[in-house]
């Protein structure tokens, strides 16, 4: 059903004048599908000829499994992101601890030395 809806959305946005659709895909989608269809729809002459319908994009590519693995992929992507930006914190984290530690073994041994 949801597949559905989304496809008639996009149908009717390619045949509206650019500017009516953001209008007409924010009564029925997000924002962001109204973006999509608009760059879709600003396309150079030859391309709209050589690709007039939005049939000849698969369906499979709105269906639960492929949306399943692509929100999958994004936090795939974000975790992998994260872990990298942890580890860059804590090398740095143990080097400045490096340092600090070498400047009051110092201290210790001139206080031991002098004292």
């Amino acid at each position: 059903m949801f597949r559905n809806r989304i496809w008639n959305v996009i149908r009717t946005a390619c045949r509206m004048h650019r500017r009516t659709v953001a209008v007409h895909i924010r009564r029925y989608s997000p924002v962001g599908l109204g973006l999509l269809t608009t760059a879709l729809c600003e396309e150079d002459e030859k391309r709209k000829r050589s690709y007039n319908t939005w049939d000849d994009i698969s369906l499979d590519r709105l269906e639960h499994e492929f949306l399943i693995r692509q929100a999958t992929t994004i936090n795939v992507n974000a975790a992998t992101q994260l872990l990298t930006v942890t580890l860059v914190a804590i090398q740095d984290t143990s080097e400045r601890l490096r340092e600090a530690l070498s400047k009051e073994i110092c201290l210790v041994k001139q206080a031991l030395e002098w004292g």
